[in-house]
């Protein structure tokens, strides 16, 4: 009788990334002692993945783009970088009030070579009964992960694919990454383009169809 690999999920990244998180928050014998059954996983659940496909939810609270501003920047200490700040003043972010939204994130490895452009992974995701996210949902995972977090999913960073914001001449994405080496999560902003090609250590954050669950 076979048995199930519950790892074949998994990528090697995804799965180094895990052993690094267990022994950074237990020691570096936290992965022997869980395989010794000697340690309880407790973490709160914030994620889960399926398929490759990482998901979770986010619950917005009415915050306008220029609160958010103000927000970000205390948590951070310091100011968002101009064209953070450009995308969150924009017209087209609309805030919502107490609306939960269920986000699947698809890493870059989900796509062929070919198909990780943006106009690809677009036309691909609307297979997958995906939906174009708010803007705010950039500011919701934020707040909700750490850059540890993003690299326990085995990412760089997660893309935001809302519709993109043009400031100045240049079409905008807010995406969330960090400076690794303060333990910091960013707020920031990648430069889109119909095909723009992107690496497979990103992913890409959409909305799941309330039909698809």
């Amino acid at each position: 009788m076979s048995k199930e690999f519950a790892a074949a999920a998994y990528t090697v990244g995804q799965l180094n990334a895990m052993i690094k998180l267990i022994k950074r928050q237990c020691g570096e014998d936290g992965p022997e002692r869980l395989l010794r059954r000697e340690l309880v996983v407790s973490e709160p659940f914030h994620w889960r993945m399926k398929d490759r496909i990482i998901y979770f939810s986010v619950t917005s609270d009415g915050t306008t783009g220029e609160e958010w501003i103000a927000r970000l920047e205390a948590k951070r200490g310091r100011e968002l970088d101009d064209d953070a700040k450009a995308v969150l003043n924009h017209k087209d972010f609309q805030p919502s009030s107490g609306v939960t939204t269920e986000i699947a994130v698809f890493p870059g490895t989900f796509f062929s070579n070919f198909e990780r452009t943006t106009k690809g992974i677009s036309f691909k995701t609307r297979h997958e009964s995906m939906f174009t996210p708010n803007h705010e949902v950039a500011c919701l995972i934020y707040e909700k992960f750490t850059i540890r977090d993003i690299e326990a999913m085995g990412l760089w960073d997660i893309v935001v694919m809302h519709e993109p914001v043009k400031i100045m001449s240049y079409h905008m994405l807010l995406k969330v990454n960090g400076e690794r080496e303060k333990d910091n999560t960013v707020l920031s902003t990648h430069i889109d383009t119909p095909h723009s090609i992107w690496g497979t250590g990103h992913g890409f954050a959409f909305v799941i169809s309330q039909s698809s669950f």
